[in-house]
């Protein structure tokens, strides 16, 4: 499993793995341009995480915009006006 459910036991959690995993430890030079588009009320992945990678990508000498969108949470739908745009 590499993902875990709000609320799962933290002893449960192999964080390890999820450092391993994690797309933060992907970035390099070699990445192409990046848009990155996170809901300011995501309750899975905090925002925080999307201001870290912006600034990981950044690091890595990489163009990367990063858009918080107001009142969104952590998925987008096709038919809800706020997030059709980003599907």
């Amino acid at each position: 499993m590499l993902g875990y459910e709000p609320g799962t036991p933290l002893d449960e959690i192999d964080f390890k793995l999820k450092i391993d995993v994690s797309p933060i430890s992907f970035v390099s030079k070699d990445d192409p341009p990046v848009l990155l588009v996170h809901g300011d009320q995501d309750n899975i992945v905090p925002v925080e995480h999307a201001f870290r990678m912006q600034e990981r990508i950044k690091g890595a000498g990489v163009a990367v915009e990063l858009v918080i969108v107001e009142g969104v949470e952590h998925s987008v739908s096709k038919t809800d006006p706020q997030t059709s745009c980003v599907c």
